[in-house]
């Protein structure tokens, strides 16, 4: 939500309060349009308040099903790697050795397109000598499950694009429903003004005083990252940290870190992930602000 909009709902809370207070609502009892507008202004906060949850959870369902996806094929391949490797150890195969020489943290700074390449080629050697492997305790079946797993993974690939459609629908919703609160409000000031302003002169200086938009508190000090590879694709798993603190972030699923609540100074910004060439960059960050940046990360040589 943009922080406008965040201000704006705000004090659309505030006048709800004033509204449902027992001293004010006695007011008007009996002034039909007025109640049965107060009433419509209630079920649009509900609605908002609808819209703004589905905002803020637009990519969590989605990408949540995709990392767990993700964790499951992952572990499922180290476990059969760690029998290869002793199979091709025993069969005196270095190049094996090599390949199978797999660590869960091998898949972290990687991008999707690098990752479904990394286990196709290992799934590729697993089922070119699953036939040897009996040794080991592997067998087709074994290549069954991870098929099977790779398959629901890959199939997940490319979600969290539909996620922050979903995202934006819900942005698109509130847009729409502040201008019908705006519009109920108009109503309800109209009616109110018109009817009390002489009678109830306090109450509705009151109620006019709530509609008064107030700057909500302002951002902490810190700094938001989003990390890609050179091919422009969003990276996970890239650490994020500033020298002389204990703060450290670590990018999500679309590539973005962020620290918050520090100092405003400046202060050797750390970005690092495993296989990746680690890069410090000495920055400024301002008090009050959010310093955002765009990073790419190339692989280490």
């Amino acid at each position: 939500m943009k922080k406008a909009e965040a201000t704006k709902v705000k004090m659309y809370g505030q006048v709800k309060s004033f509204l449902v207070k027992p001293a004010n609502s006695s007011v008007w009892a009996g002034f039909t349009r007025l109640e049965d507008e107060i009433v419509t202004y209630k079920a649009l906060l509900t609605q908002m308040n609808t819209a703004i949850v589905k905002q803020a959870n637009g990519t969590k369902g989605v990408t949540k099903e995709k990392e767990n996806a993700k964790a499951k094929v992952i572990s499922l391949l180290v476990k059969y790697c760690m029998r290869a490797y002793v199979w091709a150890g025993d069969t005196k195969d270095i190049r094996l050795m090599s390949v199978f020489n797999l660590r869960k943290s091998h898949f972290v700074a990687m991008s999707e397109q690098e990752q479904r390449a990394k286990l196709s080629n290992i799934r590729k050697e697993l089922n070119d000598n699953i036939g040897a492997m009996g040794s080991v305790n592997l067998s087709g079946a074994d290549m069954v499950a991870l098929d099977a797993a790779i398959l629901n993974f890959t199939s997940k690939m490319g979600t969290p694009i539909s996620a922050r459609g979903k995202r934006k629908v819900a942005g698109a919703r509130i847009g729409k429903l502040i201008e019908e609160i705006d519009r109920s409000l108009r109503i309800i000031r109209n009616l109110m003004v018109s009817e009390y302003g002489g009678s109830n002169r306090d109450m509705v200086n009151w109620f006019l005083g709530s509609k008064k938009l107030k700057r909500l508190p302002t951002r902490h000090t810190g700094i938001e990252v989003k990390f890609k590879n050179v091919q422009g694709e969003e990276l996970q798993g890239v650490k994020l940290s500033l020298e002389g603190t204990k703060k450290i972030a670590v990018s999500d699923i679309i590539g973005v870190a962020s620290i918050r609540s520090v100092r405003g100074k400046t202060y050797w910004v750390v970005m690092e992930a495993e296989g990746m060439a680690t890069q410090r960059h000495k920055l400024t960050l301002k008090s009050g602000r959010v310093l955002k940046m765009e990073v790419v990360m190339a692989i280490n040589n």
